[in-house]
């Protein structure tokens, strides 16, 4: 027997979970810093939600982190003034260099299910040291992008 082809076209009652609009921005050159407070890389993105039930999916991806030894780096995403991040070092994602640079790329996805407007939102990447070293966020040999996907509700 065969089965017949299967498009979707029949189903009923689904809704949610469409990706609406999908924005992205890069980095250009070096972004680095010594400061202990959290720093804008200049890494943002502004998207106008359809709906004010809809969720933000945020993605940072790419390379460029370069620490030195002893070093720690906190990475987070504010929406307009407000921290996203988590925990005690209010961040969504660490990084820790032991005794030898560290090299590496950016993975944080996070979902923003509470931003309740149709207003044009702006998110941007902020990070900062644990001491006063030297650390690289993004250096000129691989951009780090910021994704912005609307999902409907």
């Amino acid at each position: 027997a065969k089965l017949p082809a299967v498009d979707g076209s029949q189903l009923t009652g689904v809704g949610g979970g469409k990706v609406l609009q999908v924005l992205q921005s890069k980095t250009t050159g070096t972004v680095s810093t010594t400061q202990t407070s959290f720093q804008t890389t200049g890494l943002s993105v502004s998207i106008t939600p359809s709906a004010i039930t809809s969720n933000i999916l945020l993605r940072v991806q790419g390379g460029g982190i370069q620490m030195s030894a002893n070093q720690d780096l906190y990475v987070t995403i504010y929406r307009g003034s407000t921290n996203l991040g988590e925990g005690n070092q209010n961040c969504l994602s660490y990084y820790h260099c032991d005794s030898q640079p560290l090299y590496t790329a950016h993975s944080i996805e996070f979902l923003d299910t509470v931003i309740s407007t149709t207003s044009a939102t702006t998110y941007t990447v902020y990070y900062r040291n644990s001491n006063s070293g030297t650390n690289y966020f993004s250096n000129n040999n691989a951009p780090v992008y910021l994704t912005a996907m609307e999902i409907g509700a």
